[in-house]
């Protein structure tokens, strides 16, 4: 295996005077409905036609998993054992992309992602100064504790090395976030009643949860507690109900519409950690939903306005559970959380259910460029201040939860 720098390619031969129209200011189409910091600064002029080659680099067990973040690259790819895509970034910038387990398959790639997935992580981590011109991602849509974890309990994992990090943080080089509110352009085009918003809902909360145990608070015996004031119906593997098969429209669409609320619990403490609980199954249901998870002052700015009911904004559980009551015997003020469709729409970018824009590999085009000019050098995955950005505090006290 090389462990040199490649060898320059010529990014335009065989490209005929027809089609030498320039790369310049590529604007991937994810950016229309992704919130990225400082994706202006990110822009760059490449000058000429090219071409590039990404590897997405993951566990093989973890690949063919079907809940996959990159599954699509599966499906439009034709088999093999090593699936590819073709994206067009416009203007004559491609990027072809290909999914491997294998470090030795590095060779002649200009990006290579590496895909973090919970305890499911790449145990074969190359060298830090291995292929400087070449452009390393880190990449994940997991909180940093469940990834960062696994990375520095493992000796092969401390020294992972990264140029840029793409997560659903906003601090990130690239953000794609599991939601997000876009304003101006309003869901209901006239004004509902409050017994419009009402139809069909015919319960009062549910909670649908799967990972009983290993959550950063104490959410099951939080929902346990506050089941003993109010109705919860609790689906999945925390509760007695099921709805099958799972991802069908009948569970994940219809049951939920039924409901008031919806106990949009995260299992980590991690700002701006929101996950499609809350956009897929809430906001885009007509459901309000209940948070926590994330600082407060994320959700203000994240989600729509007065769209969600804080659990830390209460003294006790208790005290949570009469509002909700309060909502329900009042139609007129559980509609107001739905006032904020009249001029703006909540967006799903759907990466919890593996259908992933490979548009969005077009931001890595003036990354790439801006790696071979010097300018972005690598660092340690566990230096980067993302890592820092879940709660260091695990709640434990289940009566009164404080806002962070």
């Amino acid at each position: 295996m090389t462990t040199g720098p490649p060898k320059p390619v010529s990014r335009a031969k065989n490209i005929s005077s027809s089609t030498k129209r320039k790369c310049s200011r590529v604007i991937p189409l994810a950016a229309k409905d992704t919130k990225s910091a400082g994706m202006d600064d990110l822009m760059t002029t490449i000058g000429e036609p090219r071409s590039y080659k990404i590897q997405v680099y993951d566990t093989r067990k973890h690949l063919t998993k079907k809940t996959n973040t990159f599954r699509r690259i599966l499906q439009h790819s034709k088999g093999g054992p090593n699936p590819r895509a073709d994206v067009q970034c416009g203007n004559n910038c491609t990027i072809e992309i290909t999914i491997a387990d294998d470090k030795n398959n590095f060779t002649g790639m200009d990006a290579v992602l590496f895909h973090f997935y919970m305890e499911l992580v790449p145990l074969h981590i190359p060298p830090a100064d291995m292929n400087p011109e070449q452009t390393w991602v880190y990449c994940s849509w997991e909180p940093p504790h469940r990834t960062a974890a696994p990375i520095g309990h493992q000796p092969k994992l401390t020294g992972l090395a990264a140029n840029v990090e793409w997560t659903y943080h906003r601090a990130s080089d690239i953000t794609t976030p599991f939601g997000f509110y876009r304003p101006g352009i309003p869901t209901v085009n006239r004004t509902k009643t409050a017994d419009e918003w009402l139809q069909g809902k015919t319960k009062l909360a549910i909670w649908i949860g799967s990972n009983c145990k290993t959550t950063a608070w104490p959410r099951l015996r939080f929902v346990r507690k506050l089941k003993n004031y109010i109705q919860i119906d609790m689906y999945g593997g925390c509760g007695k109900l099921k709805c099958l098969p799972r991802m069908s429209p009948k569970c994940a669409v219809d049951l939920v519409r039924k409901y008031k609320f919806y106990l949009a619990l995260e299992n980590s403490e991690c700002e701006e950690y929101i996950t499609e609980k809350v956009w897929d199954k809430t906001l885009l249901r007509g459901v309000v939903p209940v948070v926590y998870g994330a600082r407060r002052r994320d959700y203000e700015v994240l989600l729509p306005p007065n769209s969600f009911i804080y659990i830390g904004d209460y003294k006790n559980i208790k005290e949570l559970a009469d509002y909700l009551k309060l909502l329900d015997a009042r139609p007129d003020l559980y509609a107001k959380y739905f006032e904020w469709q009249y001029s703006g729409t909540a967006v799903t970018t759907e990466i919890f259910y593996g259908i992933f824009d490979l548009t969005r590999f077009c931001h890595l085009v003036p990354i790439i460029e801006r790696v071979r000019r010097g300018e972005l050098k690598r660092t340690q995955v566990l230096s980067r201040d993302y890592v820092q950005t879940c709660r260091q505090k695990s709640l434990s006290n289940v009566e009164i939860l404080d806002t962070w």
